[in-house]
């Protein structure tokens, strides 16, 4: 392949992939590799399985995974150089080859034929029909997306028109589908994923709720140490010189900050900063723990702040 040009992966497959496209034997030095997938998917379940089993390191990999939350973030992180390869569907890879871009992805891989999107409901039925669509309001996602496309085509399949018929939502951003369907008066929501991550989504705002004391905190100004934060503004300093975060690694400290002190696990990071279930989630903490360090510590090696309790999790100190 072309110098410039990213790897997009669109399912499952990815060990193997990776493995053929990085090529390192058991015997020699880790090489990392930098994963973003588009979501958490049932769909990659065997590439959480093999994270979990150490296959990875066996070839001599080192797998470094984040979440885009969307395939337009996804995609950026590629082309950014933010990530080695892609995990997410094919659609986003096709509009910016469109663009004549030099430095586009390239699809490397495919396990499914169908979009692995569901249709989800608020309430049981039983004998579902697509015809029951008609009135509604469905959260489709982004314009162009594939579960939104998917969607269309298959409403079309049965004799409705998008938006004269039922009305299809597509100005809900990716990641935002879930909390707006269980806040909203939307009847259904298209998701790329296991159903059962929709309740867990719910659970977890409650544990939030509940955890942090019964109430949302809605702190201004946050100092710890050396590092402050302003909620405002959204600006964090290190002994008063500006710290540039990613909006991830923010919310991150945030939580940490307004409970110095605490230990959080990997998975209750996760949720809380996600709202997602945790699958396989504790590398995909360790690598921004890892970059906050390297941000807010004078020596990242021996960190004052930002410690880790073996076996339980991270806390923040002063």
């Amino acid at each position: 392949m072309r110098k410039g040009k990213k790897r997009l992966l669109l399912v499952g497959l990815l060990v193997l992939v990776l493995v053929a496209v990085c090529g390192c034997g058991p015997e020699q030095e880790l090489t990392t590799v930098q994963v973003n997938e588009v979501t958490h998917s049932i769909f990659y379940a065997p590439f959480y399985v093999a994270l979990e089993q150490g296959y990875f390191q066996e070839e001599g990999l080192e797998i470094e995974l984040t979440n885009g939350g969307g395939s337009d973030k996804s995609m950026t992180a590629l082309l950014s150089g933010q990530a080695d390869v892609g995990l997410m569907g094919p659609e986003t890879a096709v509009y910016v080859r469109n663009e004549g871009r030099e430095n586009y992805a390239v699809i490397v891989a495919q396990l499914t034929k169908r979009d692995g999107s569901f249709l989800l409901g608020k309430t049981p039925d039983e004998d579902f029909t697509w015809s029951k669509l008609r009135g509604t309001s469905v959260i489709g996602g982004r314009s162009g997306g594939m579960p939104e496309m998917t969607l269309e085509y298959v409403l079309k399949q049965n004799g409705m028109t998008p938006n004269v018929d039922l009305t299809v939502r597509t100005d809900v951003q990716f990641d935002l589908m879930g909390g707006a369907f269980i806040a909203g008066a939307d009847d259904y929501v298209t998701k790329p994923f296991n159903p059962l991550e929709l309740i867990a989504r719910v659970k977890a705002q409650l544990r939030r709720y509940a955890y942090l004391g019964g109430m949302e905190k809605t702190p201004h100004t946050l100092t710890v140490g050396s590092i402050a934060l302003d909620d405002d503004s959204k600006a964090v300093s290190v002994h008063g010189a500006p710290v540039s975060l990613t909006p991830t690694e923010y919310n991150i400290l945030k939580l940490l900050m307004e409970n110095p002190g605490k230990v959080f696990s990997s998975a209750e990071i996760y949720r809380m900063i996600w709202n997602d279930a945790p699958y396989g989630t504790d590398n995909v903490i360790a690598v921004h723990i890892r970059r906050l360090r390297e941000k807010l510590e004078i020596d990242p090696g021996n960190p004052r702040h930002l410690k880790v309790v073996w076996g339980h999790g991270y806390k923040l100190e002063g």
